[in-house]
């Protein structure tokens, strides 16, 4: 809505899903039923990130938990300094679906208080959080994992022969939901737009 409306012969829709699920973006004439409905019936997941700075690395490369149901969510601490020409010691956390909601609903001290216990505490330095749901931009995480193949084979179908979809959600339904399908889906819209 903060765009001008200008007449395009074409063009490509690169937004979030969630974007066009709270209704960001209109479009003229309304998109088809088909495809509106996919936008709306696919489950965007929930998102959290962070890094925490250390002092020592205490923790292990990698630490995934179990989240009930499994298809609820996912929660993983990992190494985010491994492998890299670092003498840092950060430890990356995420979280999508039901597990990010305990850094959601908390902030400031009680989030960091809730992140940190034992060694953690005795050796933290500082660290930067990412909630994806209050980017103003993104509004989510990512299409959900176990999301219906057909779904989002329909987010990612062109509309007419002029409006192409982009992104981790609007693929072929083969993959989704990450950064080589996003790459994937782009490649693909670019090629039909130039048929």
């Amino acid at each position: 809505r903060a765009c001008r409306q200008q007449p395009a012969d074409y063009f490509v829709v690169t937004v979030p899903l969630k974007i066009l699920q709270n209704g960001a973006l209109d479009f003229s004439p309304a998109l088809p039923t088909h495809k509106q409905e996919a936008i709306d019936e696919a489950t965007v997941w929930d998102g959290f990130k962070a890094f925490i700075e250390f002092s020592d690395a205490f923790y292990p490369t990698f630490i995934g938990f179990d989240v009930s149901p499994e298809t609820a969510g996912q929660k993983l601490y990992y190494d985010a300094a491994y492998g890299q020409r670092s003498n840092r010691h950060v430890l990356g956390l995420f979280t999508v679906g039901i597990a990010s909601r305990p850094y959601q609903q908390r902030s400031g001290t009680d989030r960091l208080n809730y992140m940190l216990d034992g060694q953690a505490s005795a050796n933290y330095i500082q660290h930067i959080t990412q909630d994806w749901n209050a980017e103003p931009h993104i509004n989510g995480a990512y299409i959900y994992d176990h999301e219906n193949w057909r779904r989002v084979k329909t987010l990612g179908e062109s509309v007419d022969d002029k409006i192409y979809f982009a992104g981790e959600a609007y693929t072929n339904g083969q993959n989704w939901g990450g950064v080589d399908a996003a790459a994937t889906a782009a490649i693909a819209a670019v090629q039909e737009l130039m048929r």
